[in-house]
């Protein structure tokens, strides 16, 4: 705290602009970085096997309404 009032005798109020500028840009990055982590956490969670959720033996059912038809192809 010191070291603040004696950059404001010094500089005036530049010092002090520069020295909130400092710190906001310190917690800013600070921010960033949580930030980044949790993405990265969360990156991971989803690239979890998805065949350990969904097991591949049950077949897929697809409920179309009355109105669609599915038009198939002889190959």
């Amino acid at each position: 705290m010191t070291e603040l009032a004696s950059i404001a005798k010094k500089y005036g109020a530049t010092g002090v602009l520069a020295c909130w500028l400092w710190v906001t840009s310190t917690k800013v990055s600070d921010l960033e970085d949580k930030l980044i982590n949790c993405y990265q956490s969360q990156a991971r969670i989803e690239q979890v096997d998805l065949n350990n959720r969904y097991p591949s033996n049950d077949p897929l059912v697809a409920i179309l309404p009355d109105g669609i038809a599915i038009k198939r192809e002889n190959v």
